[in-house]
C-alpha cells in the first residue's frame, strides 16, 4: 500500500502549505498578498493547497491503478496550470480575468477531473 504513505505525504505538504500561505496573509506580511508580482503565486497556491487536502484524502482510500493515473494527471495539469497562470495578465477588457481567476478556475478543473479519476477508477468491489 504505497500509495497511502504517497497520500499522507500529499495531504501533509497540502496542509503545510496552506497553513503557510495563510499565517503569511494574516501576519506581518500580509502586503505581500496584495503586491501584484506575488498576487497571482498566492492565488495559485492556496486554491491548489486546498483542493489538494480533500482529494488526498480520498486518494488514501483508491487502488493503486486510481492512484498511478491521477498521478500522471496531475503533473501534467500542474505544470499546464502554472503556466497559464503565469501568463494570464490583469485584463480589464471585455472578459475581465486576473491571475486569482484563473488559478481558481484551474484549482476547480483539477478538483473535479480528480474526483473523476478517482471514483472512475475505483475497484468495484462485489460481495457475495
Amino acid at each position: 500500500m504505497k500509495n497511502k504513505k504517497k497520500a499522507q505525504a500529499f495531504l501533509i505538504l497540502s496542509a503545510v502549505i496552506f497553513i503557510s500561505v495563510m499565517s503569511t496573509c494574516i501576519s506581518d506580511l500580509e502586503y505581500l498578498c496584495r503586491i501584484s508580482g506575488y498576487y497571482g503565486t498566492f492565488s495559485f497556491l492556496l486554491a491548489f493547497s486546498v483542493s489538494m487536502i480533500p482529494i488526498s484524502i480520498l486518494l488514501f482510500f483508491s487502488s493503486e491503478v486510481a492512484f498511478h493515473i491521477w498521478k500522471k494527471f496531475s503533473i501534467i495539469y500542474l505544470i499546464a496550470s502554472i503556466v497559464l497562470v503565469a501568463n494570464t495578465s490583469n485584463n480589464t477588457g471585455l472578459l475581465p480575468i486576473d491571475k486569482k481567476f484563473m488559478a481558481m478556475l484551474t484549482a476547480g478543473i483539477f478538483f473535479v477531473v480528480s474526483l473523476g479519476i478517482i471514483f472512475g477508477k475505483r475497484e468495484k468491489n462485489i460481495s457475495v
